[in-house]
């Protein structure tokens, strides 16, 4: 099916809501170093199948972090590569197979894979694409899905849509955020969850270690371009230090690009296996195309990309073109 791009396309979806009527086996897969969109849409995705009384399981390639493993609880997760099988495959929110992990072949073999997305970076792979790049988050595709689909939404599944959509959207403040969002949030709400009670454990809890990983992110901060860039590093000696995992980098980024006069930030996290993950925040920048020009993509305000070498390397080749983006957004 050919991807539409800045609409919703409505031929796509009713093609994956026929894939999910008329299949019973499925493997729902999501992006490495899972966020809350991917586990909330692996959750809702689910839940969805269950109500449809469709055999599935949800493959993890990492952990899951902790302040979204509560939306896995009672569902059939496996970190087992080989349970693919025959299953199809709904590849969700990865908008390039590379990002799939130890399942990226199965992209590109014949394999029956289904991707279902909202990134405009999205490569248009699977045997059926179903990309909204209108949707703010790939919880409202899912939402939307099951809509058409029919299925009652219950006060766990909405749990899981609110989760992958609030974290998408930085809690409704992205540009990315439409009036349908609002329509969308307005009917999960009439399921019942508490959001006080959602809302703190997604957004307003710290952990010790995550607090231990904030202050040093703090100090490491660095302004450059006239103070228009903010870039933080988080080395595998400060992870250990603060007891920290990966998933405690979450929204750390945000502190550098939310510093008044600070256009773009940045945050390099340096892996002593020589690898190098920068992620990207911004104002006004379009950072995907940044990202997408070093090997990685997103979104236009939040994007990422991995680079392999030293610090010194990755630095110089990240400042370079986002310094030349800032100050050609100021001259235009």
């Amino acid at each position: 099916m050919k991807r539409a791009k800045n609409s919703h396309p409505e031929d796509e979806y009713n093609g994956v809501a026929e894939v999910l009527r008329r299949e019973d086996s499925f493997l729902l897969v999501s992006h490495i170093n899972p966020d809350g969109d991917s586990i909330g849409s692996l959750a809702a995705m689910s839940l969805l199948l269950s109500r449809l009384e469709k055999e599935h399981l949800i493959y993890l390639h990492d952990e899951a972090p902790e302040r979204y493993r509560f939306l896995l609880t009672g569902l059939p997760v496996t970190r087992d590569a080989a349970a693919a099988g025959n299953r199809v495959v709904l590849a969700l929110d990865s908008s390039d197979p590379a990002r799939l992990g130890q399942l990226q072949g199965l992209a590109g073999d014949g394999s029956y894979l289904v991707n279902i997305d909202h990134h405009v970076s999205n490569t248009g792979y699977g045997r059926i694409s179903l990309v909204d790049t209108r949707a703010a988050a790939t919880g409202e595709i899912i939402y939307r899905l099951a809509r058409l689909l029919q299925v009652e939404i219950s006060t766990k599944m909405a749990e899981a849509l609110y989760t992958s959509i609030s974290t998408d959207t930085g809690s409704f403040k992205y540009d990315s955020t439409t009036e349908e969002t609002f329509r969308i949030m307005a009917d999960l709400l009439g399921t019942g969850f508490s959001l006080r009670k959602l809302s703190l454990k997604l957004f307003d809890e710290m952990s010790p270690s995550g607090l231990c990983l904030l202050r040093a992110g703090l100090q490491s901060m660095v302004f450059t371009a006239e103070n228009k860039i903010a870039s933080m590093t988080v080395t595998d000696a400060v992870l250990a230090a603060c007891r920290a995992g990966e998933e405690h980098l979450d929204g750390l980024v945000n502190y550098a690009v939310n510093v008044k006069g600070v256009e773009v930030g940045l945050l390099f996290r340096v892996k002593e296996s020589g690898e190098i993950k920068v992620g990207f925040r911004s104002k006004r920048v379009d950072v995907s195309k940044i990202a997408g020009s070093l090997g990685g993509g997103g979104h236009k305000k939040a994007a990422g990309c991995t680079i392999k070498g030293s610090l010194k390397e990755a630095r110089a080749k990240v400042l370079v073109r986002v310094a030349r983006a800032v100050y050609d957004k100021d001259r235009a």
